[in-house]
């Protein structure tokens, strides 16, 4: 696997398609225990792999953002069902894991993840059609995502986005961002991230 990281950024248009939007794609209870990741360690390991409904025991893993934190594992299996977890740190923050052809997030879809102050986790889909919350409907989007393998898991410092979607090959840049600390997402509404970044991916080098 061969990655390219663009800069991190922090553009004020790029990314409002993930403002004022809100659906619940998956809510689950979070179980909290004191945890951390890198890829030399397992999720099993991490206490988080029993907590997710897909397998996650042979996973490729990579940095995926190391100023914030951002993890990502991902495998495929023999009937195009590709499987994505994302873990980064639990700042009281939502991230997110877009998937796009050229790299902009507009045209994109993307999955979102965050925990509620009443300690339940929540995962969204976004179809990113523009700028504006308008163009950027939830519960929509390009990525067939898996029935009920859509889930946000929270370990005390950690976060995990897992998610399953059939496809022959998933798009060939990766978007990510991260959402301000202890944001108040009134109604599940998202506000405006703090940062994002980029990673192009070669997922048969």
């Amino acid at each position: 696997m061969k990655l390219m990281t663009s800069c991190s950024i922090n553009n004020g248009g790029a990314l409002l398609l993930l403002l004022s939007v809100c659906c619940c794609l998956s809510s689950v209870p979070v179980a909290r225990s004191q945890s951390s990741d890198s890829c030399s360690s397992t999720l099993a390991g991490a206490g988080v792999g029993k907590l997710i409904p897909f397998d996650t025991s042979n996973l490729t893993c990579f940095d995926a953002w190391s100023t914030e934190g951002f993890i990502v594992r991902y495998s495929r299996s023999g009937n195009d069902t590709w499987s994505f977890v994302l873990s980064a740190p639990d700042n009281g923050a939502y991230v997110a894991m877009g998937f796009s052809s050229d790299g902009n997030m507009v045209g994109s879809s993307a999955v979102a993840g965050w925990t509620t102050g009443s300690g339940v986790g929540v995962a969204k889909q976004y179809k990113l059609d523009g700028t504006s919350a308008s163009k950027c409907p939830p519960d929509q989007g390009s990525l067939s995502l898996v029935a009920g393998n859509t889930l946000l898991v929270a370990q005390s410092s950690r976060l995990y986005l897992a998610f399953q979607f059939t496809a022959a090959q998933p798009t060939p840049y990766l978007i990510y961002a991260v959402g301000p600390s202890n944001a108040k997402l009134n109604g599940n509404y998202l506000v405006r991230h703090r940062d994002y970044s980029s990673t192009a991916v070669n997922y048969f080098p």
